[in-house]
């Protein structure tokens, strides 16, 4: 079991039949993490940097330990990596991101999404090499793309600001280009 703590930046690894732990990651590499995914060649966690500070300045990276225990990082296209999902097409295994960026509010808490949050697609084999990898980008204006889930065909995105929810085809999740917005009124469920 791997569990990312974001307030006492850490990974932890669990071995749940003898009940010990162990520490994987530390602040001297993590600021803020938000999600952990193992697959087949690494264990990779959202880590959204965010600054508590000064909201601002948050930036986002993805930590990828390798098999072997190297420690490689890839920046994010937008701010705030809040949301990670291991997806296969044709044979190849994806990592799937959510990169929210930040969401403002005014004195009476309404939200004001940022100008644009993306979603990104990584191969394994790229996240597994320190080389800048050939990552794919959908951005969305005006949101802040949230949970991922998917089927055996879709890839679904929720949008954290705006009543959405924006999909794929994952049989064409080489192009990442074709995107659909499904909005919801404050009638559905």
């Amino acid at each position: 079991l791997y569990i990312v703590c974001n307030v006492t930046p850490q990974l932890v690894k669990v071995d749940l039949a003898s009940k010990s732990q162990s520490i994987l990651l530390t602040a001297d590499h993590l600021i803020g993490g938000t999600a952990v995914v193992k697959m087949d060649q690494a264990i990779i966690v959202a880590d959204s940097e965010y600054n508590y500070t000064d909201a601002s300045q948050t930036e986002g990276k993805l930590i990828v330990i390798t098999n072997d225990n190297q420690i490689i990082t890839h920046k994010t296209a937008t701010p705030n990596p809040t949301f990670i999902s291991a997806i296969q097409s044709g044979g190849q295994q994806y990592l799937v991101s959510s990169n929210s960026d930040i969401i403002q509010y005014d004195e009476n808490w309404n939200p004001t999404p940022p100008s644009q949050s993306c979603v990104q697609l990584w191969t394994i084999d790229d996240l597994t090499n320190e080389a800048d990898p050939a990552v794919k980008t959908h951005c969305e204006t005006n949101s802040s793309v949230g949970r991922i889930s998917h089927s055996d065909s879709k890839l679904y995105i929720g949008d954290g600001v705006t009543p959405k929810v924006y999909s794929t085809d994952i049989a064409k999740i080489k192009d990442f280009d074709a995107w659909s917005s499904i909005p919801l009124d404050n009638g559905d469920k």
